[in-house]
């Protein structure tokens, strides 16, 4: 149901060119996207994603990292969230604070 209300939604904004199009490299497909929830706060967007895992390529790291990451905040997914201002897009977890995406 609700992947169902995500596709009509897309299908709308994408009529008014406002769609949000998410691309995932072919090494991670395999932890597609679970989950997508949006906010509208007023002077910006927020954009949560849920994916199902995050790998990382060497198998101990990968399974020393899902460990760490249950003990730490218990659970396997990964999340990530970001705002769409008007003149920028804000990645607050992001490691790179310099970084500009507009």
């Amino acid at each position: 149901m609700v992947l169902r209300k995500l596709v009509v939604m897309l299908c709308l904004l994408s009529i008014c060119g406002l769609a949000l199009v998410l691309r995932l490299p072919e090494f991670d497909r395999k932890n597609g996207i679970k989950e997508v929830f949006i906010h509208d706060h007023g002077d910006r967007i927020e954009y949560t994603i849920v994916f199902w895992d995050e790998d990382h390529p060497r198998a101990l790291t990968d399974l020393l990292y899902d460990l760490y990451r249950f003990y730490r905040w218990g659970r396997f997914y990964d999340i990530e969230t970001f705002f769409v201002y008007p003149d920028r897009i804000y990645f607050p977890d992001d490691f790179c604070e310099s970084e500009s995406f507009f």
